[in-house]
Parts: structure tokens; C-alpha cells; sequence
């Protein structure tokens, strides 16, 4: 599966059956070092969460975290951990 790299792309799990890999905002983990590499194109506080908006080539990503997690400005570069992956049928 090349989940970002090359562009979002299709998985066949053993069961042959097509899906498009997707995770949630909460399940993407932010820092300074490792992990996928992108920038943050914007930072915004909703009350008990900052939504950020992470470039990784041509994709934005949209990742939520709670209000007292390490705050990282716009422009600073970062890593994204997946902890979790869902996959949803194609159609």
C-alpha cells in the first residue's frame, strides 16, 4: 500500500475486495522528528482541539489534537504517525 507517496492509492486485501485507505484526524500523531514528513499549512484552536492542515507533496491532510499537545506553527515542518488505518470499499 503507498498511502501517500505517490498519491492515495487502492489496496486489494487477500479477500480481493478494493479499498481506499482512510484515517482519522484523532488517529494521526504529530512531532518534530520521524515519521511521514510534512508542513503545516494552518493552525486552528476550536475550544479543546487544534485542527492542523499538514501538506505531504500535493496532499493536505487534516489532523485534530487536543489543546494542550505540543502546538506547532504554520510553516514548521513535522512527522506524522498513523496509529490507525480503515480501509472502505471502493463504490
Amino acid at each position: 500500500m503507498d498511502f501517500l507517496g505517490g498519491g492515495f492509492q487502492k489496496v486489494r486485501p487477500s479477500n480481493g475486495v478494493r479499498k481506499f485507505p482512510n484515517c482519522r484526524p484523532t488517529h494521526i500523531d504529530l512531532s518534530a522528528e520521524g515519521g511521514l514528513r510534512g508542513i503545516v499549512a494552518r493552525r486552528v484552536y476550536l475550544g479543546d482541539l487544534v485542527e492542523y492542515r499538514v501538506r505531504v507533496g500535493p496532499h493536505e491532510l487534516r489532523i485534530q489534537k487536543g489543546a494542550r499537545h505540543k502546538a506547532f506553527e504554520e510553516g514548521a515542518p513535522v512527522g506524522l504517525t498513523f496509529r490507525q488505518y480503515l480501509g472502505y470499499p471502493e463504490g
